[in-house]
């Protein structure tokens, strides 16, 4: 093998396990993670390090269908300003590919931000759709100072990327207002056993946590003659009984 073929294959392989490297440090953060941004952070600032990247974001379709920036790396407040809410695909479509654009100076494409590219000293980018359950949910984008001619295993490995972010946002985001909700649920609860002027108290155990409802008999105090008439066990790794924020 010519020196120059040993050089590219030792590039090959150190970029085969700066990879897997991420892979490895993206499933650590997503089991620490208690917020989507956490996810988004660890991905961003991975693969702009793994691929070289001058500058990287994940930018996610907010309630009002704007694409916002929501983690990056290297961007300014003016650029992210000035880009906040392009997006080449409709949030929701099941057909979006990853764009390159190996120069953003002679791209007609993006020729609407050439100036503001310019700017910000940005040459290359590259767009790279994130697909949830229900299709599109944002976008990774990949920027470089100079020109950068995507290849092929860039795009698929960020496309990876992207993909397992996605679902693990979607399944995070859903976890919180699982989470939201059963506090919520607990809070409803106690309003209205107050309103009878009852009372709710909790207790916790190594079996798991005991919720106890008292409401007052009618016609007598609380202190004097209220009784139990709820006692719920919520046992740990038990499918069934009251569960804040579930079905009862």
């Amino acid at each position: 093998m010519s020196i120059s073929g040993q050089k590219r294959a030792t590039r090959d392989h150190q970029s085969k396990f700066g990879q897997l490297e991420l892979l490895f440090e993206l499933a650590s953060a997503l089991s620490r993670a208690r917020e989507p941004h956490e996810i988004y952070s660890a991905a961003v600032h991975g693969l702009a390090q793994v691929l070289a990247a001058d500058r990287a974001a994940v930018l996610i379709f907010d309630p009002d269908d704007v694409l916002r920036f929501k983690e990056w790396v290297g961007l300014s407040e003016e650029y992210r300003a000035a880009v906040e809410g392009h997006t080449p695909w409709k949030r929701g479509s099941v057909e979006a590919q990853p764009i390159a654009v190996s120069d953003a100076m002679q791209d007609a494409s993006i020729s609407t931000y050439r100036q503001v590219h310019a700017k910000e000293g940005i040459r290359a980018v590259a767009f790279i759709p994130m697909m949830g359950s229900g299709g599109l949910i944002g976008k990774f984008v990949l920027y470089y100072s100079a020109q950068h001619e995507f290849q092929t295993d860039e795009l698929q490995f960020t496309q990876t990327i992207a993909t397992h972010v996605a679902f693990a946002a979607e399944w995070q985001s859903a976890d919180v207002a699982r989470r939201q909700s059963a506090g919520l649920g607990l809070s409803v609860t106690h309003g209205i056993v107050r309103s009878h002027g009852g009372a709710i108290h909790g207790s916790v155990s190594s079996h798991g946590t005991t919720f106890q409802v008292r409401l007052p008999c009618a016609e007598k105090t609380i202190e004097e003659h209220s009784k139990p008439i709820a006692s719920v066990g919520v046992e740990k790794g038990a499918s069934s009984g009251y569960r804040p924020g579930g079905r009862g």
